[in-house]
């Protein structure tokens, strides 16, 4: 949600999606990250007789690929900035 922040995409709807959606997939790690991206994107992520994500949004088109990379890239930079900082703080 921060990576969406800071790239532009709509962090407060992709809090709420995820709060709302997380656990509507059958596994439970899957819902947290998809329903994330999908709030964020403003999409609907739907397998027809599993899961509806995003509810509401519309439905995902070809450049949404490409945001999606570009948010997933900014939240590993994010992580890896973490584990960069963290050690250095104990010091």
């Amino acid at each position: 949600m921060l990576a969406a922040a800071l790239l532009g995409e709509d962090a407060g709807r992709a809090w709420g999606i995820w709060r709302r959606d997380a656990g509507r997939t059958a596994s439970p790690n899957a819902g947290h990250p998809m329903s994330a991206m999908a709030g964020a994107l403003g999409v609907e992520l739907v397998k027809v007789g599993h899961y509806r994500l995003g509810a509401g949004g519309r439905p995902p088109a070809p450049e949404d690929i490409r945001r999606a990379v570009q948010v997933m890239r900014a939240a590993v930079a994010l992580c890896v900035a973490l584990l960069v900082l963290l050690p250095s703080a104990k010091k």
